[in-house]
């Protein structure tokens, strides 16, 4: 599971459509949609990625196809999964590589949160 902060490097409106984006009205967010797993030739899970308008951060969601989010990707834990979300890690890594969408470390993470209540900050 990608547990980083994911960065988009260029989020403008055209760039967003012209890879396939569409802009969802209710989430008020840039949504892109794949498959992400097949069980003969049928999409079993779907992966969604959500780019903020306000800002430049993603969010990932995978989805069943009855449209509840994949438990096994959420808790890593329990089952025995390992294979389908290596699998599916993959495949959202290399749209996140095409997309030019960057994890941000955690380090850099913890950093930006101590800046912001030291200088009130971004």
């Amino acid at each position: 599971m990608i547990q980083n902060k994911l960065i988009v490097t260029d989020y403008c409106k055209a760039n967003l459509r012209k890879l396939g984006f569409i802009y969802d009205y209710g989430t008020e967010m840039w949504k892109y949609t794949f498959t992400v797993l097949f069980y003969k030739r049928n999409p079993v899970l779907t992966c969604y990625i959500y780019i903020s308008k306000d800002n430049d951060f993603c969010t990932i969601q995978v989805v069943d196809s009855f449209n509840n989010p994949y438990a096994p990707y959420y808790s890593h834990e329990y089952g025995r999964y390992g294979d389908y979300l290596k699998k599916i890690d993959r495949k959202i890594l290399y749209k996140l590589k095409k997309f030019h969408i960057i994890a941000e470390k955690k380090d850099v993470i913890e950093k930006r949160k101590k800046r912001k209540k030291i200088y009130g900050k971004k």
